[in-house]
C-alpha cells in the first residue's frame, strides 16, 4: 500500500489528496481524485465527503492539547480487483489512534469500485470508548453528505442511525441523532449503492441490454459483443442472486426473483458493465 501523507507526521484537519485512479462518480459529481484526513474521505472543495467515523476520531475539539500530532498511518491501493478489469481504490486507517488516549485506535477502510460507483466501508478490530472519543455524546458518525460551500448547510445526506448490525437511514430533514449506538465489530461492512434516480450515471451500460425493463419473469439479454462472459444479478445490497455463463445473446427466467429493484451486472473480455433491473409482477 501507499502512505497517503508520504510518512509525514500530520495535525488534526490536515488533508491528503490521493488519485482514484479511475473516474468514479459520487452523487452527481464525478472525480479522479479525494482528499483524505481524520476518518473523512473529502470530495472536492469539501462539499461532498464519505464519514467512515466522524470527525472526532483523532483530536477532542473540545479540549486543548498543545498541538498534539499524530502518527496514526492512512495508506492506500488501487487493486485490480482479481483480475476481472474493474479497479478498486481501497483506503485504509490503520490503528488509528487518539491524541488523549493512546490506549484507544480504530481500523478501517473505504473502498470505492469502478464501474459499479458502489461503496463500502469495512471495519477491523478496535477499541474505542466513545465517551472520551465522541465531544457530542453520540456514537459513530457513518453516511455520505453533499455541502452548500457558501451556506455550509447540507443539501444531501443519508446517515446511518441506531443499531449498528442493523442501522436505520435518515436523511435531510429527518430527526434523529445521525450516529450508531456502539462501534461497528471486526467484519462489518456498510455498502451503499449507487443508482440514476437523477438520471446523471455514467455510461457504464454499452456492453449490453436488457429488455423487457421491468420485466415479470423473461429477460433478454443482448451482447455488444459475442464472446464469453459472465452475466450476474445481485440484489442492492450487493449479494449475488444468480450468475451463468453467456457466449452469445440469449434469455433467461428470472420468474423467481420477487418484485424489486436488482443490479445486472456483464462481465466481459475484461471489462464490467452495470444496468438497473426492475421486477414488477
Amino acid at each position: 500500500m501507499l502512505s497517503a501523507s508520504k510518512g509525514v507526521v500530520w495535525v488534526e484537519d490536515t488533508t491528503f489528496n490521493i488519485p482514484i485512479g479511475f473516474n468514479f462518480f459520487f452523487l452527481d459529481h464525478e472525480l479522479a481524485q479525494a482528499g483524505i484526513n481524520q476518518t473523512n474521505l473529502f470530495m472536492p472543495q469539501r462539499a461532498y465527503y464519505i464519514a467512515a467515523f466522524g470527525n472526532f476520531l483523532m483530536y477532542d475539539r473540545g479540549n486543548d492539547h498543545g498541538g498534539l500530532i499524530s502518527l496514526s498511518p492512512i495508506n492506500y491501493v488501487i487493486d485490480s480487483s482479481g483480475g476481472t478489469g474493474a479497479k478498486i481504490l481501497k483506503i485504509q486507517w490503520l490503528n488509528a489512534g487518539y491524541f488523549f488516549d493512546t490506549s484507544m485506535f480504530l481500523n478501517v477502510q473505504v473502498w470505492l469500485y469502478q464501474g459499479s460507483n458502489n461503496i463500502e466501508i469495512r471495519y477491523g478490530t478496535s477499541n474505542v470508548n466513545l465517551d472520551k472519543s465522541q465531544v457530542f455524546g453520540c456514537g459513530p458518525l457513518v453516511g455520505l453528505a453533499k455541502v452548500d460551500t457558501v451556506s455550509r448547510v447540507e443539501t444531501y445526506e443519508l446517515y446511518l442511525q441506531g443499531d449498528e448490525h442493523n442501522p436505520d437511514t435518515v436523511g435531510v430533514g429527518d430527526t434523529g441523532r445521525r450516529c450508531l449506538y456502539n462501534v461497528p465489530m471486526p467484519g462489518i461492512i456498510y455498502r451503499f449503492i449507487y443508482h440514476d434516480r437523477l438520471g446523471i450515471a455514467p455510461s457504464i451500460n454499452s456492453g449490453f441490454s436488457i429488455f423487457p425493463n421491468p420485466t415479470e419473469a423473461k429477460l433478454n439479454i443482448n451482447l455488444a459483443e459475442n464472446s464469453p462472459a459472465l452475466f450476474e444479478i445481485s440484489d442492492i445490497s450487493g449479494r449475488t442472486i444468480s450468475k451463468q455463463n453467456l457466449y452469445a445473446s440469449s434469455v433467461t427466467d428470472l420468474s423467481f426473483l420477487p418484485i424489486g429493484v436488482y443490479i445486472a451486472k456483464l462481465s466481459q473480455s475484461g471489462n464490467m458493465y452495470y444496468q438497473k433491473l426492475v421486477i414488477n409482477k
